[in-house]
């Protein structure tokens, strides 16, 4: 589960008719020590807004507060809601992921589940980019074109690096000019 889709669980619950940045950011605070806060005050609404859309990764923010996770501090706002409709309500709303939990375990389950979320954000590396053509392994061929050969199986991907002279015929045939390098990708069918 995303950290996203626990706060959109959560939101409509104990949301208190608060904007979803201040929510997201009173969800992270619940959650974490009295250390923690320097760094979520470091960090604007709207931030704590895209991070409750998912338009933001939460993995750099993640890191910095992982040293601070509390889940005991999660089960004590959890078990301090007002009343026992809230946790009824929360056992509802996460009954797919904790099937059978009661107002008495809800709370434990949440913070494990909140905890590991924040963990596992922190843990994430950077996806690394894509090779660059410059990088990949060529073998070239007597008529100028280039075939990639670290590409995957059914990738038919072709880099001609001279400059191309073609010929309309019919209306089937495109006129072309180039001056550097082009890259064809014929992985589609027709």
């Amino acid at each position: 589960m995303t950290f996203s889709s626990f706060a959109k669980r959560l939101y409509p619950i104990v949301g208190e008719g608060c904007n979803t940045g201040a929510f997201t950011k009173s969800l992270l605070a619940s959650i974490t020590t009295e250390q923690a806060e320097e760094i979520l005050n470091s960090y604007t609404g709207s931030t704590y807004k895209s991070y409750f859309n998912d338009t933001n990764s939460l993995r750099q923010f993640a890191k910095k507060i992982a040293m601070y996770v509390e889940p005991e501090a999660f089960v004590s706002y959890i078990n301090h809601l007002p009343t026992d409709a809230v946790l009824y309500a929360l056992c509802n709303s996460f009954s797919d992921i904790f099937p059978g939990a009661d107002t008495q375990d809800i709370g434990e389950k949440l913070a494990s589940l909140f905890a590991d979320i924040l963990r596992e954000e922190a843990a994430k590396t950077r996806k690394s980019s894509q090779k660059k053509i410059s990088e990949r392994i060529y073998e070239d061929a007597d008529d100028g074109k280039t075939t990639i050969l670290d590409a995957e199986p059914d990738d038919k991907t072709t880099a001609i690096h001279q400059q191309p002279n073609v010929v309309q015929n019919g209306t089937n045939n495109l006129n072309l000019t180039n001056n550097g390098t082009i890259i064809l990708n014929f992985g589609c069918c027709l």
